[in-house]
């Protein structure tokens, strides 16, 4: 693990553990016996196909359908025409647009392969 990253981790992973747990204990009964292990299981399949932050924050749930490739562009978010919500994904490398062919490979790239660069 990267230096310095273990505490940053430790303690991530101690907020989901007393989220899930509280959530379980305040609901769980009532979604028919839902634990702090389905919990944590349903919050990293949610954390994981997320992009964005406050009120431009995307759930994008077919995401883990793209490969990742390093220097492919990040998905994209923008308001449309009537102003919902949408995300692009895009199919460039290094900045320059590609074309995808049919049964082509969709690759997106993550947060950290741009401040790598």
């Amino acid at each position: 693990m990267a230096s310095g990253w273990a505490p940053r981790v430790q303690a991530a992973a101690a907020a989901v553990e007393r989220q899930a747990a509280a959530a379980a204990a305040a609901y769980g009964e009532q979604l028919g016996g839902v634990t702090a292990e389905d919990i944590r299981w349903a919050l990293g399949q949610v954390v994981s196909r997320c992009f964005g932050s406050g009120p431009d924050l995307s759930l994008l749930p077919f995401i883990d359908c793209c490969n990742h490739r390093q220097h492919a562009d990040q998905p994209d978010g923008f308001a449309g025409a009537t102003g919902e919500p949408c995300a692009a994904i895009t199919c460039r490398h290094r900045g320059a647009a590609q074309a995808l062919p049919a049964g082509g490979e969709l690759c997106i790239s993550y947060p950290a392969d741009a401040e790598a660069e």
